[in-house]
């Protein structure tokens, strides 16, 4: 019963008000799993390699870690991951702290090797080399300690990260799912959060729930000024096919119209409050689109290096790049 009651207040919170400023921060999250949101997540952290930038990528899918192992060969990965500060940070914050301050929790990708300038990628693995125990840890992830929970816990982890590392960048693997991870990167963290999906009612049935509980639980504020403003629907896997892509615009435009936008007056015109057309470019509900192409089947770069052939690349990534250096640009302007 408390384990649901402490689900169910993390994925409705506000973030609290800050002005410390961080690096863009951008959560890849999908309501199922199997929709391509790692080797996204992988592609990302290349074409920001590729532009100069210091990306710091947080492997947070805790139950199923995956990522890391793509952008970190074996003799790669540092004595610790996520997980130990965590199961530290509840014993001995000190120690957990530590773990950063002496970079035995990130370590250098080899993703670095394929691209030749100033930029670089760190990785933070859910798990490293002397990793111990790590169900028991992970059975242990949720406890609050010291009285601060989860949410304030993966910030503060965050923040010693970001304060160690300086990134320009940083990309969060979460859980597909409803899970608790998930909800503090896509509402605690002021992190644009990329919803991946696939067009299907499985897909849109799941999606629903989560907009339910936000409609009705979470502390939305006017106008979008909350983490609705930083949502982008991703299609994931997408064909070449335009009757595919009329009718996943027109299901994540109902998804949102139904219950994140709101409602006009009848004095209103569209675009007052957090409100959009169904083909407005700038909506939330606009699917960017990563299309499908088989030499991406397994996707692993560093590995497989003719799948960052630029023709390839961009046929597959090259919406979802286009978001990115759009949030890199506002970003720049939020700063200024």
């Amino acid at each position: 019963w408390i384990e649901r009651q402490t689900k169910e207040k993390i994925w409705v919170q506000s973030p609290e008000e800050t002005t410390t400023p961080h690096p863009l921060r951008v959560t890849f999250f999908g309501i199922k799993g199997g929709v391509g949101r790692s080797s996204a997540l992988l592609a990302s952290a290349y074409h920001l390699l590729r532009q100069g930038k210091r990306v710091l990528v947080l492997d947070a899918d805790f139950e199923s870690p995956g990522v890391s192992s793509t952008l970190l060969a074996d003799d790669l990965r540092p004595d610790y991951g996520l997980l130990d500060w965590f199961a530290l940070d509840a014993l001995r914050p000190d120690s957990a702290n530590e773990l950063i301050s002496t970079a035995r929790l990130y370590e250098r990708s080899g993703l670095d090797t394929s691209v030749s300038g100033e930029g670089t990628v760190w990785v933070a693995p859910s798990f490293g080399r002397e990793t111990q125990d790590y169900v028991g840890k992970l059975g242990r992830l949720y406890q609050d300690v010291a009285q601060q929970g989860y949410a304030q816990r993966f910030k503060r982890l965050l923040q010693s990260l970001e304060a160690d590392l300086k990134p320009d960048v940083v990309l969060i693997d979460s859980r597909a799912g409803v899970d608790d991870t998930a909800a503090v990167a896509l509402t605690q963290l002021d992190a644009h959060g990329l919803l991946f999906a696939t067009h299907g009612r499985a897909t849109w049935t799941a999606y629903e729930h989560l907009f339910k509980h936000w409609q009705h639980f979470a502390h939305l504020r006017e106008r979008g000024e909350d983490f609705r403003a930083r949502l982008h629907v991703v299609s994931a896997l997408t064909p070449v096919d335009s009757a595919y892509d009329r009718a996943f615009l027109d299901a994540s435009y109902r998804l949102f119209l139904d219950h994140l936008y709101e409602e006009l007056e009848p004095e209103q015109m569209e675009g007052d409050g957090f409100n959009f057309g169904a083909d407005d470019p700038d909506a939330p509900h606009r699917p960017w689109r990563v299309r499908w192409d088989d030499v991406l089947r397994l996707f692993d770069p560093i590995q497989n290096p003719a799948q960052l052939d630029a023709a390839v690349f961009d046929k597959a990534f090259g919406e979802l790049m286009q978001l990115l250096d759009q949030l890199l640009g506002a970003e720049g302007l939020d700063h200024e």
